[in-house]
């Protein structure tokens, strides 16, 4: 792609434009062992945070419970996503 992209300027290109409608990303292999399934959304947690540090992983409970919220009936889909998003900033300190 660079090589293009080079031909292009080179030849007297003033922008080039990339499609990028079918970039996919590479997927991420989670293979694990379940041992109690009732705790499963738990274990997958612990798993991910061993194999992927980081300082959020402490709130992934937290944002799972308030992503899985469904709107209310009669609240429009601009106050849904409103308080979704209050929600979101709330559990990771947003201001």
């Amino acid at each position: 792609m660079e090589k293009i992209e080079n031909y292009c300027f080179e030849n007297g290109a003033y922008f080039f434009l990339k499609n990028t409608h079918d970039l996919k990303t590479s997927d991420i292999d989670f293979n694990m062992e379940v041992k109690n399934k009732d705790n499963l959304e738990e274990e997958a947690i612990k798993i991910y945070s061993k194999e992927n540090p980081s300082e959020f992983n402490n709130l992934i409970p937290q944002l799972m419970n308030v992503l899985s919220i469904e709107k209310q009936e009669g609240e429009t889909i601009d106050s849904f996503n409103t308080r979704l998003l209050e929600d979101s900033k709330k559990v990771l300190n947003i201001l």
